[in-house]
């Protein structure tokens, strides 16, 4: 069971890092607007962190992995031409059938696994790698959902508007408050939001801000205690 939850923690981390982190605002513009170099570039990418991967694998995962990256491309371009533009349905929507897929390709090559990840360095490496891609999805991947989310018609704030240094403060936050949370300072991540309110404490006499800040703060906050809730739970797997 370990060894299969590996192989699929392995293929989620490549997908976080290939989603959140290295696809570029640029690609998702090309992407949205129907240019075939957004997709090319993003395959690529996807590609090349999947082939990563076969420092793990032995050869005959390679085709699977080559699979999984087009369909991951496939699914990207469902996406945009189902919804023609980034949402926070087509984000959820494009996420459960990656994820979706990740799985399916996990169960054919956990058998693939190099037999020095299987021995007794399996535990580490099953820790190292969970606790990475809990980081990479709920620091990175909240930061672009929380963004769709307050951008989303049914949380619609007037004037909500999300910048760089807010996005910033958010991935610190999640940071220090999954961290907190899976060591078991529960407790300790009231002080975070406490800081964070202080630091807002004029700002949020407007009311526009107050809700966008509020609703920001406990989707922060909720990603972050679920994130450290998981961290906990994969350590005594």
């Amino acid at each position: 069971m370990k060894v299969l939850l590996f192989a699929i923690i392995l293929l989620l981390f490549s997908h976080g890092l290939s989603d959140y982190i290295f696809q570029t605002e640029k690609m998702v513009k090309r992407k949205g607007g129907g240019n075939f170099k957004g997709f090319i570039e993003h395959f690529l990418i996807v590609l090349s962190l999947n082939i990563v991967l076969m420092a793990f694998f032995t050869a005959k995962a390679f085709p699977y992995l080559v699979i999984l990256s087009i369909l991951h491309i496939l699914i990207d371009w469902g996406k945009y031409k189902l919804f023609k533009s980034e949402s926070l349905t087509s984000f959820v929507l494009d996420q459960f059938f990656h994820i979706f897929s990740i799985v399916l390709i996990g169960l054919a090559i956990a058998d693939f696994l190099r037999p020095f990840f299987l021995g007794a360095y399996l535990q580490l490496y099953f820790q190292v790698f969970s606790t990475l891609t809990v980081y990479v999805y709920v620091v990175f991947g909240g930061a672009i959902f929380i963004k769709y989310a307050l951008l989303s018609p049914l949380v619609y704030i007037p004037r909500a508007e999300i910048t760089t240094s807010g996005r910033i403060i958010g991935i610190i936050e999640r940071i220090l408050m999954t961290t907190l949370v899976a060591m078991g300072q529960v407790a300790a991540a009231g002080f975070v939001i406490a800081a964070k309110s202080i630091a807002r404490y004029k700002e949020l006499d407007d009311k526009n801000f107050a809700e966008y800040y509020l609703i920001g703060t406990m989707l922060s906050m909720l990603l972050a205690l679920l994130g450290g809730i998981l961290i906990r739970f994969l350590y005594q797997i």
